[in-house]
């Protein structure tokens, strides 16, 4: 049978992206594009030293890769610390909720056996006042038989005119 676990792990946490290094300057000098300076390519007739070309664009490409690869590691490892320390926390609020549900537990353990006796006395208490109640109604309906009859038609009275007026008053 597959154990199953209850996964506290948030969802890795994704800082934004460092701007990459632009290969152009962000600001230009005013010699930065003159005429003659070298910055608007081969002139015609000039040819490209392709070797030297493609050996700066390999280097420039490493260079670029290895920067990547070095901002991605540290960015990987402050999210495996982030994620370490939400995951530490979460752990702890489970302990503690764990803790207080048992320290509830407990007190309601102690508790409950105070309560049903109380209860029961409560319960106790009501039996023998409906029993008193109804053996002095007995003796009294005994002692006094035609008063109790008339009680009872004035009850009845009361009652029936009660529910005329309030069966009239509903439409």
């Amino acid at each position: 049978m597959a154990d199953y676990k209850l996964n506290l792990t948030p969802p890795p946490i994704t800082p934004e992206p460092e701007p990459l290094p632009t290969a152009l300057p962000e600001t230009a000098s005013p010699s930065t594009f003159e005429v003659g300076s070298g910055s608007e390519g081969p002139m015609r007739g000039e040819r490209l030293n392709s070797s030297t070309t493609a050996t700066d664009a390999s280097e420039s490409a490493r260079r670029l890769a290895e920067n990547a690869r070095d901002k991605f590691h540290v960015v990987a490892d402050e999210a495996r610390e982030r994620m370490n320390d939400v995951s530490e926390r979460a752990s702890d609020i489970a302990n503690q909720a764990g803790q207080r549900l048992h320290e509830l537990r407990d007190r309601l353990n102690e508790r409950l056996p105070v309560w049903k006796e109380q209860a029961l006395d409560r319960v106790d208490d009501a039996r023998f006042v409906a029993r008193r109640a109804a053996t002095e109604a007995n003796l009294k309906a005994r002692r006094y038989p035609l008063e109790t009859i008339a009680a009872a038609a004035g009850a009845g009275f009361l009652i029936g005119a009660t529910m005329r007026i309030w069966r009239s008053s509903r439409g």
